[in-house]
């Protein structure tokens, strides 16, 4: 394909104009979540799922100092992506922790 969609209009024509770097790198965090866990697997090397699991709590620590809080945001849009990039994020570390065998904490 040409990367356009059935509109025309290409693939990332649905995320908000407004996200920031710090969206962005939470979002790329998670992409590399298959390729790590193989990785991992492959090597036997339980350290590269740890240190994956140390840059993504780093990337949504970025994004939690760097965004404004979801309840401020007026741009319906954009904070709709951010929930769902929270959502993504937090159902990521937890899987991400259970390889690890660390059990998450379901709340404190």
């Amino acid at each position: 394909g040409n990367g356009v969609g059935r509109t025309g209009a290409p693939p990332e024509a649905g995320l908000p104009e407004a996200i920031l770097p710090a969206d962005k790198a939470v979002a790329l965090a998670m992409g590399r979540v298959a390729a790590t866990v193989e990785d991992a697997g492959a090597r036997l090397a339980p350290a590269i799922l740890a240190r994956y699991a140390f840059e993504l709590a780093a990337a949504f620590s970025d994004f939690y100092e760097h965004t404004p809080p979801l309840y401020r945001e007026t741009d319906k849009a954009l904070r709709r992506f951010r929930i769902r990039l929270v959502e993504a994020f937090r159902q990521t570390f937890y899987n991400t922790l259970l390889l690890l065998g660390i059990p998450p904490l379901e709340a404190i």
